[in-house]
């Protein structure tokens, strides 16, 4: 069906532009950035501004995040599709224009019924590059092709006006843009919200496929994939169908993509291949099956298909087979288990990040969980339910870290229930996610402690010197708005966060006196660069009195400018002495760089030293490019252990964490080729061991023979028990044992006695023969085993981990104890005896 009133007509002067390619730098074409969807800004930049750089008018309510095409930004929201071009904005303000009929010159509202209510839009564009076509859902059902170049637009109805959530995929083939979305049914008791909607029957939910909206002369050709909504037939659904689809390989010479089902019978993942001979007609490659509804969006890193169900569960299978990905032991992670918590619930979808590594590229995948309980009480509570979670995984989906949120999180009463994808800042090693109270947080990508993370400092005032990790988006009058129904997107922060044109760009969905409204406001980005040392010296021989020259060179890299015209402030080389441990030993002078420091040459940073009588005889020489920056912009549980070495130095300098440049110019914190994490920072670190070839006589150390070599270390220890704050009388509930193991006599892995058991805090004796054999493996952080504890009573307990190694050189770390209170959730239940079962 054609709206004729609503179809522009072409301009007769329309342009004949060439296709552009289809991934421009600093564009964000679709959800998520890419086709793949992976939510990650490669491009290296600085800091960014806390202070917004412009702000729009208001727009309406929205849960679209926006799309930016060569400097253009398109954004649905209220009734209308915006348009703002960034280089007519004139910051504070940024004057978004509504898009227009050309005849009629009246405003498009896409967005509302025809000659009926206004549906908040959730259907984020697609731009697709090779015919400059914008296409995007709307809640009544319509797919709409708005064309960025000529300026007209025409929709295709869809059957029954089922609303259209997902993004749309984009294919283009034989010079043709072929669409592909999916509509769903009415969630239970949503029929008539707002009023006058389309009633969908639960038993629709179809895939569609669309051709000839590129073409504003011609006919519009649907196909669709339509199957039993039941997963008892091979090829149905099993449910509704809601979330974006991502592309596959193609499947010999046709087309194909991966897409979900938010079901019934729970959810089921499906790839489907367009029979390009046949008029793109949709058949089935392969099933994936889950017991929960597929609710986000699906990803891709090239590889493997990646998405989340309801329950909080992490699915991945590879685009090409549907097979669990390597290194996973199926094809789901239950990352409830992983944080402690007994249920969770999210419709969000991962961030991908792929890393090239000597052995070739590593996925890490980024998680934020809307809900979690650790009793399954008060899951999903209230118009937002209860506080969210974020976890990250890395290859093979081992848990590198997370962060439960909770009271210190949230807003009055308003829990800190976390409602958007996240968004990875790789050369900043942050990641971007926001709640549905109006916070924006930033984290580190990678943090030597596993249980809560860390901050990661990527925002800073525009004129300040301390970044920090958060940022509150909404005025002194307005209040986070929460959606016409339960978990609305539309809540606080209801825009997941993208990023283009250096610009941070983020939605907030509020209320205020005059109603419900939202707005887009842009965060700028500084500049980026990196001071790195060309030279690493070997190590040297020092004797008392006698002096030794150091010559290494560093260099300016990552811009165009001078040193000086990127940070007026001195910059410095610091020089210091420490033992063997890196424990600072004297200081030995500062090397101030030059202002005039070009890019790309090599300078040369000189250093004379000598050992005096009371100098270790063995320690390192450590000279640290601008050591104010590194200690602001790191971690501070870095995972990097020459970050480390210069934080320590730092904090017993008393350095406050100020960087040396007032505003968003910055250091990159990751940097392609530098090993990670945090290598862009690292490679400010120089570290040059040394020795004194006639040491005074020493005693001998222990678990040495003859004194003088270094001491055995043979250490695995207990990082941490995540265990939950609050436990249910009589369920039994889920722990996270986190191992480490250090050694240095080359052994790769060792196998030790673990136990795990509970006792009340007034004291008991552990059970009997629960001691269990597990392998901890030498890794930069930890081995994570999880444990079962069984159903306790109410009280306060204690949970304990604890390994038995009797050559431990280390014994002291061999044990952790956790508490836990219990609490009578419901009538009639009581606890087992104590003791814990590991479920390795």
């Amino acid at each position: 069906m054609r709206w004729p009133w609503w179809i522009a007509g072409v301009i007769s002067c329309a342009l004949a532009l060439s296709p552009a390619s289809d991934a421009l730098a600093g564009n964000w074409t679709t959800k998520g950035g890419s086709p793949q969807r992976m939510s990650v800004e490669t491009d290296p930049h600085g800091l960014v501004e806390l202070r917004s750089y412009w702000e729009t008018q208001p727009l309406g309510e929205s849960a679209t995040q926006p799309v930016v095409v060569d400097g253009v930004l398109y954004h649905l929201a209220g009734d209308y599709l915006w348009v703002l071009d960034l280089s007519e904005v004139q910051p504070p303000g940024a004057e978004a224009s509504a898009v227009r009929e050309p005849v009629s010159k009246l405003k498009i509202p896409f967005n509302r019924v025809p000659d009926g209510p206004f549906i908040a839009p959730q259907s984020s564009p697609t731009y697709s590059p090779e015919t400059g076509i914008l296409y995007f859902g709307t809640g009544y059902g319509w797919l709409w092709a708005y064309h960025t170049r000529e300026g007209w637009a025409q929709p295709a109805e869809l059957e029954l006006g089922c609303p259209i959530i997902g993004s749309p995929l984009v294919i283009h083939d034989r010079g043709r843009d072929i669409v592909v979305v999916a509509d769903r049914p009415n969630f239970p008791g949503e029929e008539n919200r707002p009023e006058g909607r389309p009633l969908c029957p639960r038993a629709h939910g179809k895939v569609w496929v669309v051709q000839g909206l590129d073409q504003l002369v011609g006919s519009v050709h649907r196909q669709v994939y339509e199957a039993a909504t039941t997963k008892q037939v091979e090829g149905g659904f099993g449910g509704f169908v809601t979330p974006s689809a991502v592309a596959a390989p193609p499947h010999g010479e046709n087309p194909s993509f991966v897409i979900g089902t938010d079901g019934f019978e729970g959810g089921r993942a499906v790839r489907l291949a367009l029979d390009r001979d046949n008029g793109y007609r949709p058949y089935l490659v392969w099933t994936v099956d889950g017991p929960a509804g597929f609710a986000g969006n699906f990803t891709a890193d090239g590889t493997n298909a990646y998405w989340l169900d309801t329950r909080g569960y992490l699915w991945g299978a590879s685009l090409a087979k549907g097979r669990e990905p390597e290194g996973w032991s199926g094809h789901s992670i239950s990352l409830p288990a992983l944080i402690g918590a007994r249920n969770a619930f999210t419709n969000t979808e991962p961030a991908v990040e792929v890393r090239q590594t000597p052995d070739g590229p590593k996925t890490h995948l980024y998680v934020t969980l809307r809900n979690y309980t650790d009793t399954g009480a008060g899951l999903r509570d209230g118009p937002t339910g209860s506080d969210g979670a974020v976890v990250a995984l890395g290859p093979g989906g081992e848990l590198k870290w997370y962060r439960k949120f909770g009271p210190v999180d949230r807003l009055g009463e308003r829990m800190a229930s976390l409602n958007t994808a996240p968004l990875a800042l790789t050369s900043r090693g942050a990641l971007i996610f926001g709640d549905v109270n109006g916070h924006i947080y930033s984290y580190a990508l990678d943090t030597g402690q596993p249980m809560g993370g860390d901050g990661r400092p990527a925002l800073i005032q525009p004129e300040g010197r301390a970044p920090t990790d958060r940022l509150f988006l909404l005025k002194g009058d307005e209040q986070p708005n929460t959606g016409p129904y339960n978990f609305s997107q539309v809540s606080g922060v209801g825009v997941d966060p993208a990023f283009a044109h250096g610009l941070l760009l983020v939605g907030v969905n509020y209320t205020d006196a005059s109603g419900t409204s939202g707005r887009l406001v842009a965060y700028r980005a500084g500049e980026a660069y990196d001071l790195r040392w060309l030279d690493e010296p070997g190590p040297l021989e020092l004797e008392p009195g006698k002096t030794v020259a150091l010559q290494p060179r560093l260099q300016l890299e990552l811009t165009a400018r001078t040193l000086a015209a990127l940070c007026p402030g001195p910059l410095s080389v610091e020089w210091f002495l420490t033992d063997e441990n890196g424990k600072l030993v004297r200081f030995l002078g500062t090397a101030p760089l030059p202002g005039d420091l070009a890019p790309q040459q090599p300078h040369s940073v000189p250093l004379t030293v000598a050992l005096t009588e009371t100098d270790p005889a063995e320690g390192q020489i450590v000279g640290i490019i601008d050591l104010p920056s590194v200690y602001a912009l790191s971690a501070p549980h870095t995972a990097n252990p020459k970050v480390a070495a210069a934080r320590g130095l730092a904090a017993a300098l008393g350095l406050a964490a100020e960087k040396s440049c007032a505003g968003a110019v910055a250091e990159v914190v990751e940097r392609e080729g530098e090993p990670g994490p945090e290598g862009g920072l690292a490679n400010n670190v120089l570290i040059v061991p040394y020795r004194n070839p006639q040491p005074p006589d020493e005693p001998e150390r222990p678990g040495e023979e003859g004194g003088g070599g270094k001491a055995i270390i043979d250490d695995p220890w207990l990082a941490e028990l995540a265990v939950p704050e609050v436990a249910e009388a009589g369920r039994p509930f889920e722990v996270g044992i986190y191992l480490g193991y250090q050694n240095n006599l080359g052994q790769g892995e060792i196998r030790v006695p673990l136990r795990l058991w509970a006792r009340p805090t007034g004291g008991a004796s552990p059970p009997p023969d629960v001691w269990q054999m597990v392998t901890i493996d030498k890794v930069p952080c930890c081995s994570l085993k999880p444990g079962t504890i069984p159903g306790l009573s109410v009280g306060a307990w204690e949970i304990i981990a604890e390994i038995d190694y009797p050559a431990d050189t280390r014994p002291e770390n061999n044990r952790v104890i956790r508490r836990v209170e219990v609490l009578q959730v419901k009538p009639g239940e009581s606890g087992g005896a104590e003791g814990g079962a590991i479920t390795d």
